[in-house]
């Protein structure tokens, strides 16, 4: 197994557009994610199994490796404080932690795949690759990265009695299915991160649209088995600490997970932060001293 990297300048190139560095195989060897077949994203293992660090290293990759030119970041925390490093990245074009405003987002990103279709069929194209290459420059599209930390969350809502949140909710449901139905041919991307996977927090609709599975370790091979599928429980035998299962269009591999520790978040983003997120860095910092 590759060792652990600590520094992770020293691991992110771009090889290609569109294409995203998170993790090594057994043999060493980069793996990459970020296209059209490849493009929903599932995070999921047990507590400790590595889901935090997994996630860490994919939005500090896309941050460091795109520009807003390319590539907007939308952000749905519902654990509120695990991706507030990337709030003020150049990238970070929504970010939310309250449920009601994640649900709006969701909303919000599905007209916006309305209105990408309705310009494909205006310029005879069937994909966001297509149709960037007939427009010109003033007119193409970003690829949206719609990142949802512990998707769980956003159908836990037994408890909710209010009419007007209800309608938004049940909206958001239906609009979260059309994305994974349709979001990844006009370049809008789900990642979602995922603890407890079972049918209620994680509904087969959606997971069938799902083509890339991050599995680490599970605590039983049920829980493997609904993330990779029927009958593979080998996530329940992976060490933890990043050792992870990658299941997408290319087929299956055993992978590592680079590291980035939750405090060197503000070191590896700085460069990467808008003004306001370096002024509250900077003030941070200060306060430590």
């Amino acid at each position: 197994i590759c060792q652990v990297l600590l520094n992770i300048k020293s691991i992110f190139v771009i090889v290609k557009i569109y294409v995203l560095l998170i993790w090594e195989d057994i043999y060493g060897k980069t793996m990459t994610t970020f296209d059209e077949a490849n493009g929903h994203l599932l995070i999921s293992s047990q507590s400790g199994g590595g889901k935090s660090c997994a996630t860490r290293v994919g939005l500090t990759s896309l941050v460091q490796n795109y520009t807003p030119d390319l590539v907007e970041l939308w952000i749905g925390d519902f654990k509120i404080v695990e991706l507030t490093p990337f709030q003020h990245t150049k990238l970070t074009t929504r970010f939310a932690t309250e449920k009601n405003e994640i649900f709006q987002m969701v909303i919000d990103l599905c007209n916006e795949m309305k209105d990408r279709y309705k310009r494909f069929t205006e310029y005879r194209t069937n994909d966001i690759r297509t149709y960037n290459k007939k427009v010109p420059k003033k007119l193409r599209m970003k690829r949206i990265v719609f990142f949802i930390e512990e998707i769980a969350e956003f159908y836990q809502n037994e408890n909710i009695k209010d009419k007007e949140l209800k309608k938004i909710m049940e909206d958001a449901y239906e609009s979260l299915l059309r994305l994974s139905q349709q979001g990844r041919a006009c370049g809008i991307h789900l990642w979602m991160t995922l603890q407890r996977p079972d049918a209620k927090t994680f509904p087969a609709s959606i997971k069938a649209n799902i083509p890339t599975r991050y599995c680490l370790a599970t605590s039983d091979a049920v829980n493997s088995e609904i993330i990779l599928g029927k009958g593979n429980g080998k996530a329940s035998n992976l060490r933890g600490n990043g050792h992870a299962i990658i299941k997408n269009a290319e087929g299956e591999k055993e992978i590592q997970t680079y590291y980035i520790p939750f405090e060197d978040l503000d070191n590896q983003l700085y460069d990467y932060l808008t003004d306001e997120g370096k002024r509250l860095v900077d003030v941070d910092r200060k306060r430590k001293k």
